[in-house]
């Protein structure tokens, strides 16, 4: 009976050392059970101001912002402020809200047709826009 060669009995040996590890990466690497992060729901019952959010944002505090058609609430965790144009937002439509990264605690926040509005220490205030330009309008001429 032939021997194999020396090649083959190496890389035998090889695989026969290196099988314990592959096994164990292979255990570390399989799928795991899906993890179940806890979700709630909230609505106008729970204080929310409006049940149609269009922006939801995350402070650097851990509060949560959330931008609708009725303005904008914070959420600590435990309850709801609600910001709207009795506060100062020029109008209640919320687009967007986005926290500074320059000034942490300064939010930024979208409004519809009213451009961008910064809040910081309590107080909205409303950054002037450029005047949109006019729809074009053929001159007039005389006959």
């Amino acid at each position: 009976m032939q021997k194999p060669p020396k090649l083959y009995h190496r890389t035998r040996s090889s695989l026969a050392k290196s099988l314990p590890t592959m096994l164990l990466l292979a255990g570390l690497c399989r799928p795991g059970f899906p993890q179940i992060l806890p979700f709630e729901h909230y609505s106008i019952k729970d204080g929310l101001a409006s049940n149609w959010i269009t922006s939801i944002f995350q402070d650097s505090r851990g509060h949560l912002w959330m931008g609708g058609d009725e303005g904008v609430s914070v959420y600590d965790g435990v309850n709801f402020k609600n910001y709207g144009v009795a506060d100062g937002l020029p109008v209640s439509h919320v687009w967007r809200v986005y926290e500074s990264r320059r000034s942490p605690g300064t939010m930024w926040i979208g409004t519809h047709r009213h451009g961008a509005v910064k809040f910081a220490q309590g107080k909205f205030t409303l950054l002037p826009m450029r005047p949109q330009p006019t729809k074009f309008a053929a001159p007039k001429t005389s006959h």
